[in-house]
């Protein structure tokens, strides 16, 4: 089980679950417990279509793991019983409105996305909610935990069974997915 703290909580789109190395780097800092993560069920039942298409490569059984993982390990995380929920405001995309219940429901505060603009600041703000990219939230985790952020990806590092797999590749990695300002935090660890 995750240790859930109380402190600052976020829910995840999807878009940030599909890659691999992201996905990984976020769940191993919940299960740090710097932060609390909210996700839907939608959000998982979507993270399996979307990893089932052709261009990811990867085996139905393959996808069937990941997702049972995160559910196995990340179940108190899950939000479920949150389609009742009126948000009462228009997004770009009525199908993102899950996000936003389940938000709403997890008492997250911000919601982590590559797509800003499926969830306009304008709208959420009525609803007390901010969407931030992953790099930024990333960058204050890595700021305000910055021995214990490098405690646990190394951790995560020597048990990796895919690069990345020292300090230096964890930094590069960072950079080619499109994480610059959590690459520049962690840059200062010394490995």
């Amino acid at each position: 089980m995750v240790p859930v703290s109380d402190d600052f909580t976020v829910i995840l789109d999807t878009c940030v679950l599909v890659p691999a190395f992201l996905r990984d780097v976020l769940l191993n800092v919940v299960e740090d417990g710097m932060f609390t993560l909210r996700m839907s069920e939608h959000t998982l039942v979507e993270l399996g279509e979307v990893l089932r298409r052709p261009k990811f490569k990867m085996t139905a059984a393959s996808v069937d793991w990941t997702i049972n993982q995160i559910r196995v390990h990340f179940e108190d995380c899950i939000v479920t019983s949150y389609e009742s929920i009126g948000i009462g405001i228009n997004l770009p995309d009525p199908k993102d409105a899950h996000v936003i219940q389940a938000a709403l429901k997890g008492n997250a505060q911000q919601i982590i996305t590559y797509n800003a603009k499926h969830f306009p600041a304008p709208e959420l703000k009525q609803l007390d909610l901010e969407v931030q990219d992953p790099d930024i939230l990333l960058e204050s985790v890595f700021d305000l935990y910055p021995g214990r952020s490098c405690r646990t990806i190394k951790r995560w590092l020597a048990n990796n069974r895919r690069p990345p797999k020292d300090l230096h590749e964890f930094h590069v990695a960072l950079i080619n997915h499109r994480l610059q300002k959590a690459a520049a935090r962690a840059a200062k660890w010394k490995g």
